[in-house]
Parts: structure tokens; sequence; C-alpha cells
């Protein structure tokens, strides 16, 4: 019994509702999001969001509009850019696509957000590094999964990621 309830509470990949956000000083919590549907018009290496995939970022700043965020940050494509958008919108919030790197932007969020948190959007292959190198195990997004948003939270240099659903 006592394994399973450990197996349980260790477990980082089961659905639950939202998260609240960072609660205690030193707790960083990142909203990780693969981008919403794309466009799939030939040749184009920078699509924008489908009107479903429009839709679906909507839903998701109405979802984190009483969340209190920091900073947001996305890859500088189209996608990963209009996914988070709406939501940066309501919170008065520019989208930083500076970065050069999943382990560079772990690092960065870890050191300059203490106590905050941040979402963050971008690709089946960067979400997943974004979560391995803040510390929490990387869970597998197949390129057909538009929209996953993992809940990293970063407590005391534990970290856990939370796949949650916000439609």
């Amino acid at each position: 019994m006592f394994l399973l309830i450990a197996l349980l509470t260790a477990c980082a990949t089961e659905k639950q509702g939202p998260a609240i956000g960072a609660d205690a000083a030193g707790d960083v919590v990142v909203y990780a999001i693969r981008h919403m549907e794309k466009e799939t018009t030939p040749g184009d290496q920078d699509p924008a969001l489908t009107d479903v995939g429009t839709d679906r970022a909507q839903t998701l700043a109405t979802f984190l509009t009483d969340i209190e965020l920091a900073a947001a940050y996305s890859t500088p494509y189209k996608r990963t850019i209009g996914t988070i958008e709406p939501t940066a919108d309501v919170h008065g919030l520019e989208i930083d696509t500076t970065w050069d790197g999943t382990t560079q932007l772990a690092a960065h969020i870890l050191a300059t957000h203490d106590g905050e948190t941040v979402i963050s959007s971008g690709h089946s292959n960067t979400v997943p590094a974004l979560i391995a190198g803040l510390g929490a195990d990387a869970p597998i997004i197949e390129e057909s999964s538009y929209g996953e948003m993992w809940v990293v939270t970063v407590t005391d240099g534990v970290a856990t990621a939370v796949l949650t659903p916000f439609e």
C-alpha cells in the first residue's frame, strides 16, 4: 500500500485541475504549452494558427485570467506566439522570443523568476526539453497533439510536471 501511495504521489503525468501558480517564495511555476492547431500550407515554414487554434488560444487566455503571470516566452514562430498572445494581452505582458534554446530558457526562468509564474509556448520537441531543463521528467508530445499544457512547479530545486487540461 505504501509503495502504491508513493508511486501515485510521484507520478507527474496525470491530469488534474488548474494549478494556482507560485504560492511561496522560491517556487517557480511554468505553464509550458505546445502550440495550438496550425495551418498546413505546403512549403510554409512559419504557419499561423487555424481558426480552431485561434479559438483554443482564447480559451487558454480565459482559463489563465486569474493566474498572476510575470512573463511570457515563446519560440519566434507565428503559431507559438499566437498560442499565448491572448494570454499575454490579458496580463499586459510582452512575449519574449529572444531566448536561444530550451536549456538557456530553463536556466533563465529559474534564475530570474523566483516565486513567480510564467508561461512558455513551444513545439512537440521544445516543450519536453524545457520541462527537462527545469528538472522534471520530459513528457513525450506527439506531433498530432496540439495545445498540450504542462504545469511545471519547482520547489526547493525539485520539479514536477503535470499535464493540465484547460478546456
